[in-house]
């Protein structure tokens, strides 16, 4: 798990880098990311559901975001995006689409 937040780190430092992100805002806006990722990796066993999982993950982002955004007297999305960053679905889609190509709705339903 320590690997896996660590990867959130740095995917979402770099993100920031390559958006801009004030100098200044790079270490809060970096762990909105982990801390995003470590809430979706504590709760992916207990939530079958993928997108409910997500919303649930999102709204704590979101929720990070606006608090971080009163207290850096900045606007919330320069946290919220790269705090969602993790969370884009490659695997899922890619499984999904798969599945779809070779015909499998169960496999396609369950991505």
């Amino acid at each position: 798990m320590l690997y896996d937040l660590l990867t959130a780190l740095f995917a979402t430092a770099g993100y920031c880098l390559m958006v801009n992100v004030p100098r200044r805002l790079w270490i809060p806006a970096a762990f909105g990311g982990v801390l995003s990722w470590g809430i979706y990796l504590l709760l992916r066993d207990r939530i079958d559901s993928v997108f409910y999982l997500l919303v649930l993950v999102s709204a704590a982002c979101a929720a990070y975001s606006e608090l971080f955004a009163k207290l850096a007297k900045a606007p919330a999305t320069i946290f919220l995006i790269p705090g969602l960053i993790p969370l884009v679905p490659g695997g899922y889609v890619y499984y999904m689409m798969f599945s779809l190509v070779q015909n499998d709705a169960a496999g396609m339903q369950y991505y």
